[in-house]
């Protein structure tokens, strides 16, 4: 009884965890490619070498303050850029040029506005910050905005186990501490 009870209790509060105290998160991402400005038309594969390797660079300058304050004037204050910058992930594939640039908020809208302010922004002033002869946006945030919260039965199913386990061991810890006699054998 005390197991089942466990489990029962462990899964309701499971459902009530991700239902009323887990607030909803939504990531919106947008994908980016930014190619150096070379004078030489002859080193193509050069270029490109370098195009991957100054990612990192790129990545580096779309977090920065300077770009993130521009995102801040144009959302009228509403969030700081230090809130930007917990909102904000930069990240590219290994050997790509491309960037995924993403936001995560409560809101989806405001993450689909908010990664496509950054993107843009990058776009307009990545160009005088480095030598970036074209930076181009090359997928949007309205195709690539997802919700980062579990489904509630994965948190009633994690609850669930746990509760099964905290069952299992407060019975066998309530049966080895038990020292009433059950039958007449138990006395001798």
């Amino acid at each position: 009884k005390m197991i089942i009870l466990s489990v029962v209790i462990a899964a309701l509060f499971g459902a009530g965890v991700s239902t009323f105290i887990l607030t909803p998160e939504y990531k919106s991402t947008i994908q980016v490619i930014a190619s150096q400005d070379f004078d030489s038309q002859i080193m193509q594969n050069t270029e490109v070498q370098a195009n991957i390797q100054l990612v990192s660079t790129y990545n580096e300058i779309i977090k920065s303050p300077f770009i993130l304050e521009k995102v801040s004037e144009e959302m009228d204050g509403l969030y700081s850029v230090a809130e930007l910058m917990k909102m904000i992930q930069v990240r590219n594939e290994t050997n790509s040029q491309i960037i995924n640039i993403s936001m995560v908020s409560e809101d989806s809208k405001v993450a689909a506005k908010l990664v496509t302010l950054t993107a843009k922004t990058f776009q307009e002033y990545g160009s005088s910050i480095m030598k970036i002869k074209d930076i181009t946006i090359i997928s949007k945030s309205k195709y690539n905005t997802v919700s980062t919260r579990r489904h509630p039965a994965v948190y009633v199913l994690i609850a669930s186990v746990c509760g099964l386990f905290f069952g299992i061991v407060l019975a066998f810890i309530l049966s080895m501490l038990d020292s009433t006699l059950k039958n007449e054998e138990d006395i001798y």
